[in-house]
């Protein structure tokens, strides 16, 4: 299928950019975007977290918005979220030790 899509010059800018930060072309990053979108979600769009009428997706959106705002590339953010997971290991077995 073709679509052809009407893009302010700053979207197409930033596409552009993303596109180039993960080595891939703009058909490719697209295509990967939509189909995690539409296709590989995981029952993310139904599924609830416990005590909450919102379902994940829902609330995973600001996340999603802050970090492609971010202009961080995912091995950016597996990085820093080791590095949080990592301070906060070493912080309960600080706290644990007597």
């Amino acid at each position: 299928m073709t679509i052809t899509l009407n893009l302010l010059p700053e979207t197409e800018r930033k596409l552009h950019e993303r596109a180039a930060a993960n080595g891939q072309t703009v058909e490719v990053f697209i295509r990967q975007v939509l189909e995690r979108e539409v296709v590989d979600t995981g029952g993310l769009h139904t599924a609830t977290v416990p005590g909450c009428s919102k379902p994940l997706d829902q609330l995973l959106e600001p996340v999603r918005r802050e970090f492609e705002e971010s202009g961080m590339t995912e091995e950016e953010l597996v990085r820093f979220l080791t590095e949080v997971r990592e301070e906060v290991r070493k912080e309960r077995r600080v706290r644990k030790t007597p």
